[in-house]
């Protein structure tokens, strides 16, 4: 199972706002300390609340239909110039306000918080690099899925069991 993870919290708890802004056009995070004492319905409210001055972000937002889970909240909009760019906990929006290569006038794209996350060097690389299980290991995850299916319908494979392992 999938744990979402507040990958621009933790970045901005790594002092990493800055290299966000210059490089990645992400806007540095925003004070959230107003949010202290409200309800999360309050919070939620405030946050979206940010995405009001640019409409096609707000509409993004809120047609996705786990914004939250998947997204995390809006945290922070800036104007870059040929984008605005929203920081929220787990993305980024981007709205181009010009055509690019990668993104027509109006649309708007998603930045994948893992990603960014990875090259500002928030995880260790060996957290991160690909591994193939070993034979062991899958033989290991093998024998018990077939040990909870034979339990679970009630067959004795301990005569099986004997010869395969």
């Amino acid at each position: 199972m999938a744990v979402p993870v507040n990958v621009f919290d933790d970045l901005h708890q790594q002092g990493a706002d800055a290299w966000l802004d210059s490089t990645r056009q992400t806007p540095p995070a925003a004070d959230t300390s107003a949010d202290a004492g409200l309800t999360f319905e309050q919070v939620v409210a405030r946050h979206i609340s940010l995405l009001d001055s640019y409409p096609p972000l707000r509409d993004f937002y809120l047609a996705q239909p786990a914004a939250i889970d998947q997204f995390g909240l809006p945290l922070a909009v800036k104007d870059y110039g040929s984008l605005v760019a929203v920081r929220l906990q787990r993305a980024t929006l981007q709205l181009w306000k010009q055509d690019t290569p990668w993104a027509a006038a109006g649309s708007v794209v998603v930045g994948n918080g893992g990603d960014i996350g990875k090259e500002a060097g928030l995880w260790p690389v060996a957290a991160i690099a690909p591994q193939t299980a070993s034979v062991s290991a899958q033989q290991h995850a093998v024998e018990r899925a077939v040990d909870a299916a034979a339990q679970h319908a009630g067959v004795d494979l301990s005569a099986v069991q004997a010869v395969w392992r």
